[in-house]
């Protein structure tokens, strides 16, 4: 039936596939009375990793799929109905090109044209060939062919024209872009259209020169318009015009019957749509206007614009740039009549109108943070008391009093140029000054009275400063999460400074505290105080190759408070550079561990400075700082950078999660199950605390699935030396392969970064093994047990 409806399709006057153009027609191969298999190539490139990912096209696809043309239309899209024929990496196919790539499926079609293939169901052998090739742009840009109607149309010049004509008409006065958006969002959409129905207008709609959306939702927003906005706006508009054209253009392309009547019809109403687009074109920017410019404060200027407002933002802050022959990176704000002359971000010149304010706003280069924010609201830390801290800076002054010492019960040592506490879990606003406060509290009283949200620009700014420095005070570099969390709770604080227009309320507030944030380290920097967590991402520090101001930027990572401290006052790199040499004598000699932990402490500044300007492998870190590689001061520096201590913290964690732990290790069934009864069993017969610890933590490896040999190695003590040939794994060293572990290392780059741990806490664990009983240790194999002296003999936290 299908190849029967094919035939008759070629003596009809109308287009209703390719069977009916001249191309089919004419060729003798597949128009004949035999039957001939027509079939449809399809080229696609897919993504294997996360398209916004960090792996995004380094594993590309490239796919080649065919599809046998002579079913129904209806039938083709369906998965059943689409064969693969051809997988290569997208860059291969760049490197060989189609020809090498596509060799395999010419040789298969070549056979298909001379040899057919035999199709049982008739009882014949059929022969065929490739009817056409389709592809989405950027696949037929790649070999050679014509664009497709979907990307090219509907996917752009549809949402081109649709922002540029919205823009004009929006200008015009005819309708705001709330109105439409609130159209869009009430239209009683029907049928397909409530699943394709459009999305909201962005504020950027105009400087994008997009709508967005996709093709489906740009087709019914351009049909559904004339119902939406249609009656508020002048039939001979040519701008609507214009866009009505567009539509009448869409509708032909997409019909499913043609004629020579309807394409003749097509062709006019592309004439006529390009004569209308050259009109509307000439005359958009007819209208002069003249706008007042605000530069700076004492510095306001007239701009006359001959030709009228600009379509975008960026060509109106060219137009002033140009003008006024300035230099820089600027912003462009307006002034809105409607909330009392306040100046809002100018997203779209539609904003503007003849006679209207803009000012001009020096805005400071994006740094780019890619942080997390760390809730360490549970960690004990007020064993670190710090003696003077950090005095964050205010207006023009800095002060530090260095004189005194960060100091803790367990002889933690921290200079008072540290930071002594992490970001809070819930960020306290600071006191302002008496005015701003008295202010703030009427203001809040209205706002709960009547609504009335306080705009003050003056106020706004010392708003901004004391909240830097707040902030300031845990970090130089505050993530986007973290200005979020400081704007929601002094919003919370004073409802009344909600942003109005705003949906939350919050963005203009996280925008100029991020802007402020910016000056404030600006400020910093071009004082004669060091400050080298600001200092290492100034331009002049900077390789050539990574002179921009967003590229390369040292900032802390997660939990680090104390990234890069400036050095103690009285000190230099010189002084704490011989204070290093004095330690690598320290080291050699006995019972000098206070002096020791006393002089790391000292030389964290200058440490620290190695570490992040140099990133030195982990050899050279152990030659110029073996002290460092110490349980002990492992610890220490651990808590010198976080404030946190590290054991303690892990160990109060791991018994509060314990519980919960064991009920899913124990709900675990299949080869798993059987492999963690053992170690369940051992769990309930372990009277220590720390084997119990063991056991959890090795209990939860099985679980996961992790292999024990990625992490841990087993040797013996003749060939320990040998053995530090790894990137990172845990050594555990056997007198014999029977014997329990009487040693581990640490090995990180090849390196051996810790050896050992003390006699008593082995011959402990061995003590409390043989408590629990011998059928304990033999049910765990020696790798389990090397497992249970890591983690129990204290050097799971490095």
């Amino acid at each position: 039936m299908v190849f029967k409806s094919r035939h008759d399709s070629v003596f009809s006057s109308e287009y209703k596939s390719f069977y009916d153009g001249s191309h089919f027609r004419e060729n003798n191969f597949l128009s004949g009375q035999d039957l001939k298999l027509s079939l449809t190539v399809y080229v696609d490139d897919f993504e294997v990793c996360n398209p916004l990912g960090t792996s995004r096209k380094k594993h590309k696809i490239t796919a080649v799929y065919w599809v046998l043309a002579d079913i129904p239309a209806t039938s083709r899209s369906s998965l059943t109905s689409i064969y693969l024929a051809i997988l290569a990496k997208a860059e291969d196919v760049k490197k060989y090109g189609y020809s090498k790539v596509l060799e395999p499926l010419l040789t298969d079609l070549k056979s298909l044209e001379d040899d057919g293939v035999f199709v049982p169901s008739l009882g014949k052998t059929l022969k065929g060939t490739v009817l056409c090739v389709v592809a989405d742009n950027l696949g037929a840009h790649s070999i050679g062919y014509p664009p497709d109607v979907l990307h090219d149309l509907l996917e752009g010049i549809v949402p081109l024209e649709l922002a540029l004509c919205l823009n004009r008409l929006i200008k015009k006065g005819y309708f705001s872009l709330n109105d439409l958006n609130s159209s869009i969002r009430v239209f009683p959409y029907q049928w397909k259209d409530k699943v394709n129905c459009p999305q909201v207008i962005p504020l950027n709609f105009a400087s994008r020169k997009s709508i967005g959306g996709n093709a489906h939702e740009n087709w019914c927003l351009l049909r559904m318009l004339a119902f939406m906005v249609g009656e508020k706006i002048p039939q001979d508009d040519k701008v609507w015009q214009l866009l009505m054209t567009l539509k009448d253009i869409v509708e032909l392309v997409m019909a499913p019957v043609h004629t020579d009547e309807s394409i003749g019809y097509l062709d006019s109403k592309i004439g006529e749509h390009r004569l209308i687009k050259a009109l509307v074109k000439a005359t958009r920017m007819s209208l002069p206007a003249q706008l007042r410019v605000i530069i700076e404060q004492h510095d306001v200027r007239k701009l006359t614009l001959t030709s009228g407002i600009p379509d975008s933002v960026e060509e109106l802050l060219s137009v002033i740039m140009e003008r006024f022959q300035l230099q820089g990176n600027f912003g462009l704000m307006y002034q809105d009549k409607d909330f009392g002359k306040d100046f809002f971000t100018m997203t779209t010149t539609a904003d503007v109108k003849d006679k209207d304010t803009v000012k001009l706003v020096q805005i400071e280069p994006t740094v780019i943070l890619n942080l997390t924010t760390v809730d360490e609201s549970e960690v004990d830390i007020s064993s670190v008391q710090s003696d003077q801290s950090i005095t964050p800076v205010s207006g023009d002054h800095y002060s530090a009093d260095d004189s005194g010492s960060c100091s803790s019960r367990d002889t933690v040592l921290l200079p008072a140029t540290c930071r002594s506490e992490p970001w809070p879990a819930k960020f306290k606003i600071p006191k302002f000054s008496h005015d701003v406060e008295m202010i703030l509290q009427e203001a809040n009283t209205a706002y709960h009275a009547q609504g009335t949200l306080f705009q003050n620009p003056s106020v706004k700014s010392d708003i901004n400063q004391a909240l830097a420095d707040a902030i300031f005070y845990y970090t130089a570099y505050p993530t986007s999460l973290q200005i979020l969390q400081v704007v929601e709770a002094l919003l919370e604080k004073f409802p009344c400074l909600k942003e109005p227009g705003s949906f939350s309320g919050l963005y203009g507030w996280q925008q100029s505290l991020k802007y402020k944030m910016h000056n404030y380290r600006a400020k910093l920097r071009s004082r004669k105080l060091s400050f080298p967590e600001i200092d290492v991402n100034a331009l002049k520090r900077k390789r050539a190759s990574d002179r921009a101001s967003a590229k390369n930027v040292k900032k802390p990572k997660r939990a680090e408070v104390n990234y890069l401290p400036a050095h103690p006052i009285g000190e230099s790199g010189e002084s704490l550079e011989k204070l290093r040499l004095d330690l690598l004598s320290e080291v050699k000699k006995k019972n000098n561990e206070k002096l020791i932990a006393e002089k790391m402490s000292k030389t964290f500044s200058s440490r620290r400075l190695e570490v992040v300007s140099s990133s030195p492998a982990v050899q050279d870190v152990k030659e110029r700082w073996p002290a460092l590689f110490s349980e002990a001061q492992i610890k220490e520096e651990f808590r010198r950078i976080t404030t946190i201590r590290l054991e303690e913290t892990f160990m109060s964690k791991l018994d509060g999660y314990t519980p919960r732990l064991l009920e899913l290790v124990r709900a675990k069934g299949g080869m798993a199950g059987t492999k963690l009864r053992p170690i369940l069993d051992a769990i309930n017969q372990s009277h220590g605390i720390e084997r119990k610890r063991d056991m959890v933590i090795q209990s939860l490896i099985e679980y996961l699935g992790e292999s024990r040999e990625e992490l841990f190695h087993d040797c013996q003590e003749h060939d320990r030396e040998g053995q530090a040939q790894h990137i990172m794994k845990i050594l555990v060293v056997h007198g014999t392969p029977e014997e329990d572990p009487s040693d581990v290392a640490i090995v990180i780059e090849d390196t051996r970064t810790l050896w050992g741990t003390p006699q008593a806490r082995h011959k402990r664990w061995t003590q409390e093994s043989q408590e629990g009983g011998k059928k304990k240790n033999m049910a765990a194999p020696n790798k389990i047990r090397a497992c249970n002296f890591t983690t129990g003999g204290g050097m799971h936290y490095c």
